[in-house]
């Protein structure tokens, strides 16, 4: 799994690329969920359009980073959900619980950012 960043004004997107279930994901993106709230990031956008598969520990994990952020007084936006992870959100009424947006600039209209970014 890899991460990528950007910053978009107050809000940052983080593009997933791979498998969301590889061994050491969940510390890797604790450690980026850390980082980003030790900094005073407060708006995270999560861009799934690169995730093949989304199973049940990529869930959890995107549980307890909502949790961080909610914790800290921040915002999680789920975003480019592909229709099979859409599907899994719908059927386990996750998309009750995550705010789910169709793609990057509605995360960012959500959060009211403005879409340049600068990547970090």
């Amino acid at each position: 799994m890899e991460f990528k960043r950007e910053h978009h004004g107050s809000a940052t997107v983080v593009k997933l690329e791979g498998l969301f279930e590889v061994p050491g994901t969940d510390a890797a993106f604790r450690d980026l969920t850390y980082e980003l709230l030790e900094s005073g990031r407060r708006q995270l956008a999560i861009s799934c359009a690169g995730v093949r598969f989304l199973s049940s520990t990529g869930l959890g994990i995107l549980t307890a980073t909502k949790v961080s952020f909610e914790r800290a007084g921040g915002r999680l936006v789920i975003c480019d959900l592909n229709d099979r992870a859409r599907n899994v959100m719908r059927v386990t009424h996750l998309d009750e619980v995550f705010e789910l947006e169709e793609d990057v600039p509605a995360a960012l209209a959500a959060f009211g950012a403005k879409s340049g970014a600068a990547r970090g």
